[in-house]
């Protein structure tokens, strides 16, 4: 059974929670000086980790954090009973495991202080700098009374840390660890603050931990969410899951010995890979699949030494063993969000069942798993446009609308993580788009600046309407108008989030001056061109009734679209919605714009 599949295996002791039940102030002497052996224990784990990622690291900077932070949580102590600078070294710990640096570790150590101490930053950038300070504000939680709810105050504090972010991407590598060891000891918080955070987390955190490519933190940190939310739920499906595990492990063991034996030259390193509780749960959910239908509770990895060699290792494992048509998956070519690079496939395996098979090359294994961090510590100077681009990822989101997380979720297209549709622009380029996006969904995607002058389409060479749904791998290109065609329709065919949230903001600054019902009114109609369409628009607006003006209808550049402008003498309330919602039916219209 593989060690990382927390669902079975994840066990939560703390010794700290005997003492539980009594008073914080009865904590004996024996107790404290052994916490105290223990941090010491920790210090020289994390100046161990330090200096074996970077020989040169500042291990004085590290001890000096250590020692400050240690004193500022004297006598502060946590639900569970342990002192709160546990808390501290857990998060720092962690980071140092990661490869982390000192300026990291250190700030992880310090993220508390400015919080919960006295202490300045004034102070702080005196002894520590201005990048550890930088991180710690970041960090920083903000004052509760600038509030009016809970809630307001965690999404502003999650908007905080991801504009600091957008500075430095470590800032929200601390607040991720953070936020994980909250979880992991969330169990000593009465049940209803339980809840509240694992909501918190589940629809901010876990997604962003999924942008950044930090996928074995994420699992995690979704299954502690899932347990704390739906207990009988998570309890009852893990015991399933154990069971195809068990029987799925019997499979791999075949197979990786038929490729022993077949393949005995090849240097092949054979683990396994487990998905979160969670991520099944979703997909069982959101995809209406029942669990015998879901292969992801555990999946063979193939790690290989170079990159090019995934593609013969998949070609050999290919000739053993029928591949299921339309499973694989090149993620080489297009790795997900710039970081996520390996192959995928599903065969029959030696059951006649289908088998997932992941490859990597040990380069690509530990981005998978570590993902921005893996690039931070291997230091490649090539990697750094990518790190500043995951920093840029966030500097949109300066807006004063943010108020609960689900509008910072949909701001950043958080939603649905694991069902994304990657889209091609006519440049070759990749737009990342939550699953059942339209075609509106990618103009603003693509260039929010001029998606509000959006009218029609090309999907794959065929020209297309803006409500036309996208799929994984389609090419578009948007034609745009002279002037805005923004409408109030828009927002019933915007399926993402993000995209609702920005016609929302545009129809707010634009509001239409309210003319009289009898005031003269322009329709514009866009369509393919095809004989008989004229005759068809102007049959719907005699048909409710409408008083026509004039007509002035002409071909686009393109030669297969048309435009035809339409002015009525009045309208006639309930007729008029009426006729431009069949005219925004017919088979061959592209857009329908109204102009009071």
């Amino acid at each position: 059974m593989p060690k990382n599949f927390r669902g079975l295996l994840y066990q939560r002791t703390n010794f700290a929670s005997i003492f539980l039940s009594f008073d914080i102030k009865l904590v004996s002497k024996h107790t404290i000086l052994m916490h105290s052996e223990d941090f010491t224990r920790n210090l020289a784990e994390i100046r161990r980790l330090a200096r074996k990622y970077n020989p040169n690291a500042n291990l004085d900077m590290i001890e000096e954090a250590f020692r400050f932070s240690e004193k500022c949580h004297e006598n502060q102590f946590r639900k569970s009973g342990d002192p709160y600078f546990s808390h501290p070294v857990a998060v720092a710990k962690s980071l140092a495991e990661k490869g982390m640096d000192e300026v990291v570790i250190s700030a992880a150590l310090l993220h508390d202080v400015l919080e919960d101490s006295k202490v300045t930053e004034a102070r702080m950038q005196k002894i520590f700098g201005k990048q550890v300070t930088g991180l710690v504000r970041g960090v920083t939680k903000l004052d509760m009374m600038r509030f009016r709810s809970r809630q307001e105050q965690s999404t502003a504090n999650a908007l905080k840390t991801i504009i600091a972010a957008s500075k430095d991407i470590r800032v929200l590598l601390i607040k991720l660890y953070d936020k994980l060891h909250n979880m992991r000891t969330l169990r000593f918080l009465p049940k209803e603050k339980q809840k509240r955070i694992a909501i918190d987390a589940l629809s901010v955190y876990v997604p962003l931990a999924h942008k950044l490519g930090i996928h074995g933190l994420k699992y995690e940190m979704e299954d502690l969410c899932f347990e704390t939310l739906e207990p009988k739920k998570y309890r009852e499906l893990c015991r399933k899951i154990g069971r195809k595990v068990k029987a799925k492990s019997r499979d791999i063991k075949k197979t990786v010995a038929l490729l022993k034996k077949s393949f005995p030259r090849e240097k092949w390193r054979f683990e396994t890979k487990a998905k979160s509780a969670y991520l099944i749960y979703s997909k069982i959910k959101v995809e209406n699949r029942s669990l015998e239908e879901i292969n992801d509770e555990l999946i063979l990895k193939i790690i290989v030494e170079k990159k090019d060699e995934c593609y013969s290792a998949m070609g050999k494992m290919h000739s053993l063993f029928k591949p299921i048509p339309g499973k694989v998956k090149d993620y080489i070519a297009i790795p997900e969000h710039g970081i996520y690079e390996s192959l995928h496939t599903q065969v029959l395996g030696p059951s006649k069942k289908p088998l997932k098979i992941y490859f990597f090359s040990a380069e690509m294994d530990e981005v998978a798993d570590d993902g921005v961090m893996a690039l931070m510590r291997n230091g490649k100077p090539e990697k750094k446009e990518l790190l500043d681009k995951y920093s840029k990822m966030f500097s949109s989101l300066k807006e004063p609308e943010i108020r609960n997380p689900k509008q910072l979720s949909d701001s950043l297209n958080l939603g649905l993580h694991h069902r994304a549709i990657l889209a091609f622009t006519p440049e070759g380029g990749i737009v990342d788009l939550p699953h059942d996006s339209t075609v509106l969904d990618f103009a603003f995607f693509y260039d929010e600046k001029n998606a509000k002058r959006a009218s029609k389409a090309k999907v794959n060479e065929k020209i297309v309407p803006l409500w036309k749904k996208i799929n994984s791998g389609d090419r578009v290109k948007i034609f745009y108008s002279n002037s805005t065609q923004l409408d109030s329709d828009w927002l019933f065919f915007a399926n993402a989030g993000k995209t609702k949230g920005l016609v929302e903001k545009e129809l707010r600054k634009h509001k239409p001056v309210k003319k009289s019902a009898k005031a003269g009114i322009r329709l514009r109609v866009d369509s393919v061109d095809r004989p008989g369409i004229l005759s068809r628009q102007l049959a719907i607006i005699a048909k409710n009734g409408l008083d026509l003006e004039s007509m002035n209808a002409r071909m686009y550049g393109d030669r297969t679209t048309c435009t035809n402008e339409i002015v009525l003498r009045n309208r006639n309330g309930q007729n008029f919605q009426k006729a431009v919602k069949e005219l925004r039916e017919l088979r061959d219209t592209l857009n329908v714009t109204v102009d009071y």
